[in-house]
């Protein structure tokens, strides 16, 4: 095929129409995948009409092009309500799932229009001018209704509910969208075998790629979701005790909290507490939850323990799904304040809950310093299972630890294992006939926060003082945007709780050189991720309404619809105006085509100088031109005043869509004559010649615009 040829081809692929329904299966297939059957077909009833309906809109590109601006408004409202409601990275999944919504209207008024194809440059128009041609020129033509295709089953790829009907959908709408195109010289046929071909290749592709991840997953690359999970279930922790190969780190920053008063850092936040252990599994017993009595005031005090007394407080911001989650509190946590929610509830181990909350929730915490909070021991807080029994007991008889007072017990603990044992996020393989945490205890002695957290619970309790599994955070990283302290996942942690002279205190065995050996994990590109959270952070305070300081924030929300309404109106009023579009412009003024103007008698003025050797400087404009040569005398006082009006003129010819009158053109051209007549005559005498050197560059000793006044005589007056 010669290639005049292959172009009509390539330019029929870019205009043909799209075969009848397959917008509409595209539209309903994204509907299926994201939730959304009946928006979906709202959609495609309104696309497809297009198919029967008789009567087409005569658009023009700059009708399309208004369009596409609009999409893009509304692309970036679906993105700001996104970043303010769901967080991150949450939120990019969102955004992806409804970019059909986003680019409807465009795809429905071609559909409804006499345009065949569109200019792509249409909706690019800073491309259009970066590539030195104005938008509609036809260079590069494509069928948007494609393009919003592509899009439905993007996004409902991204949505994919792992149905086994999905990929044959998918492949069913891939060979219904490309039969147009097939070339007649290949049998339908042998085209039909080869992208039956081409699609069990992409399925054994992604079959193959799920059968890798779990493959990876089995050998050793365990993913530490279970530890890190913000959403921690309050009745079962799966620890990763025994598991083999390197824990996955995560920096996504889960809430932030600031110490008003009290403790510094680091800060044990307490989410869950556990009583009973099994084979590396955690249990809650009888931990149901009540509520907490409700505050008169919806921005009062919810009172977690009434007895105590606080003496700290922590100002604590958490996103909340849904409106509900577990708090992060410290342990001595006393009441709350300023949490607006529908209710608080509490379990007899510690852990407080909230239901009916903002999406993010920024209140007070006030707490004890000095010992946790939390209900009296009972008999499972001294059980040790039979599976450990034996290696528990026999290195409590080492460290003499039943002879010990609780107070001293929990010293000696907390001695042995900053002394004899390192924290490490690598996982090895116990010996052969031994548990992992037996293993931990005698032979690797090094492991993470969940082995130090459950062998100290358990040799407590083998030394007769009733201790509890604490799961949570360490808050201990300062961040300079907004003042606070982050806590990401990879801070989650795992501690004890010992029952010492009446009181619950926090007993930490862990390492403190695990802080570090995580924070020397952290990608370079952390930075990029840690600002748009905090954005994502100020953007909710905003959308809730839980800015701490007074101000203006809390009206910004409802300025935001007004603003967005008229920032429409006045761009689509701009163009109106700009475009001529809605009036008649008067018989006397000619309109300005685009282009026009380059006609301007002005440039023979400017031809005239340049011939006499005054140039007119790259980037310099008439008007700063005529100026600069009034200041150095080669334009009289009167030619200086007659030249800005004609600049004026000239301004307004090239760049008024109405233009010039016919009266104001005539006197434009009779000024420009009339100066060129006397600037010739006057530039002809001796004591207004130029040298002839001066015009051909600037010296190094003067500044850039300066020509050579100073060589010349002045002018006689």
């Amino acid at each position: 095929m010669n290639s005049s040829a292959k172009r009509g081809d390539e330019t029929l692929i870019r205009r043909m129409a799209p075969p009848p329904l397959l917008t509409g299966a595209c539209l309903a297939f994204w509907g299926w995948q994201t939730g959304h059957p009946v928006l979906a077909l709202f959609c495609a009833l309104v696309i497809e009409s297009a198919s029967v309906s008789r009567s087409r809109l005569d658009l023009k590109d700059k009708d399309f092009a208004r369009t596409a601006d609009f999409c893009t408004l509304l692309l970036a409202g679906t993105a700001v309500w996104a970043a303010t409601t769901v967080p991150f990275p949450d939120s990019l999944f969102t955004i992806a799932t409804l970019l059909p919504l986003a680019f409807f209207p465009l795809a429905a008024v071609f559909r409804h229009s006499t345009a065949r194809a569109l200019d792509a440059l249409v909706l690019l128009r800073v491309l259009g001018r970066k590539a030195g041609r104005p938008p509609g020129t036809g260079a590069l033509e494509i069928n948007p209704v494609y393009v919003f295709c592509f899009l439905c089953v993007f996004s409902a790829s991204v949505a994919n509910t792992r149905s086994p009907w999905f990929y044959p959908s998918l492949f069913a709408l891939v060979v219904w969208g490309l039969a147009p195109a097939r070339s007649k010289r290949t049998p339908f046929p042998v085209w039909m075998l080869l992208v039956c071909v081409a699609g069990a290749l992409g399925y054994a592709g992604q079959s193959g790629l799920n059968r890798l991840q779990i493959y990876l997953d089995a050998s050793g690359f365990f993913w530490f979701d279970r530890l890190l999970d913000a959403e921690r279930d309050p009745y079962r922790n799966l620890t990763a005790i025994g598991e083999v190969g390197a824990l996955k780190q995560n920096g996504r920053i889960l809430f932030r909290v600031k110490p008003i008063k009290g403790r510094g850092i680091p800060l044990l936040l307490r989410e869950a507490s556990y009583d009973s252990y099994g084979p590396s599994t955690w249990f809650a017993s009888g931990a149901a939850f009540s509520h907490a009595a409700p505050p008169d005031d919806p921005m009062g005090e919810w009172k977690l323990d009434p007895r105590a007394k606080a003496d700290s407080l922590l100002l604590v911001a958490r996103p909340l799904k849904d409106g509900q989650g577990l708090l992060p509190l410290p342990s001595g946590a006393a009441s709350l304040t300023r949490l607006p929610a529908a209710s608080v509830m509490q379990n007899r181990l510690g852990a407080v809950k909230v239901e009916g909350g903002p999406g993010l929730a920024v209140f007070q915490a006030h707490y004890r310093m000095d010992r946790a909070l939390a209900d009296p021991p009972t008999e499972r807080d001294s059980v040790v299972p039979e599976v450990e029994a034996a290696a528990v007991t026999k290195l409590c008889k080492e460290l003499s630890l039943v002879s010990l007072s609780p107070r001293e017990t929990v010293e000696r603990l907390r001695r042995f294992f900053l002394e004899n044992f390192t924290y490490s996020l690598v996982l090895g393989k116990p010996g052969r006939n031994l548990s992992a945490l037996e293993d931990f205890l005698y032979h690797h002695r090094t492991g993470h926060c969940e082995y130090f957290a459950t062998a100290t619970v358990l040799l407590l309790r083998a030394a007769g003082v009733p201790a509890r599994y604490v799961t949570g955070y360490s808050a201990s990283e300062f961040s300079p945007l907004g003042g606070w302290m982050v806590v990401r996942q990879r801070h989650a942690h795992a501690w004890a709780m010992a029952h010492v002279d009446g009181h619950w205190y926090e007993v930490d065995t862990t390492p403190p050189s695990w802080i570090e050996t995580e924070e020397r994990a952290a990608p370079l590109w952390e930075i990029v991720q840690d600002t748009l959270s905090f954005f994502q952070h100020a953007l909710g305070q905003i959308r809730w309404g839980t800015r701490t300081e007074e101000g203006v924030g809390r009206f910004i929300p409802w300025l935001l619809p007004p603003v967005l309404f008229a920032a429409v109106f006045r761009l689509l009023a701009k163009r109106k105006k700009s475009e001529g579009k809605g009036f008649t412009a008067p018989e006397e003024h000619r309109p300005a085509p685009p282009g026009q103007g380059m006609d301007s008698p002005l440039f023979l003025l400017e031809q005239d100088l340049a011939g006499q050797g005054v140039v007119r400087l790259p980037g310099e404009t008439f008007h700063v031109f005529f100026s600069r040569l009034a200041r150095e005398r080669v334009l009289s006082f009167e030619e200086a005043e007659e030249t800005r009006r004609l600049v004026g003129h000239h301004y307004r010819f090239r760049y008024d869509p109405l233009g010039l009158s016919r009266e104001e053109q005539a006197d434009f051209q009779a000024g420009v004559e009339k100066q060129r007549a006397a600037l010739k005559t006057a530039l002809g005498r001796e004591d207004r010649a130029l040298d002839s050197v001066c015009h051909k560059s600037v010296p190094i000793d003067e500044p850039v615009g300066y020509t050579c006044a100073s060589r010349r005589p002045p002018r006689p007056t």
